[in-house]
């Protein structure tokens, strides 16, 4: 693999770095995203037995954020 073992963490820290000077967080339209998102999932025949993996340590939009997700 042609990959760098702090890939993950530093672009996280690039990503939070940011987007904390770029843009203002909107929590509640995130959240609103978040539960039509879970619906969808919720009411879609055969995802009864649905499990989420987590790959999205390295392009949230901040760590409070993405726990909060989680």
């Amino acid at each position: 693999l042609h990959t760098i073992l702090f890939e993950v963490p530093l672009l996280a820290i690039i990503n939070e770095v940011w987007f904390r000077n770029t843009t203002t967080a909107d929590f509640a339209e995130g959240e609103r995203r978040l539960q039509a998102k879970a619906a969808l999932l919720r009411d879609t025949p055969g995802f009864e037995q649905c499990r989420i993996a987590d790959y999205g340590s390295r392009r949230r939009y901040s760590r409070d954020w993405h726990a909060r997700l989680l």
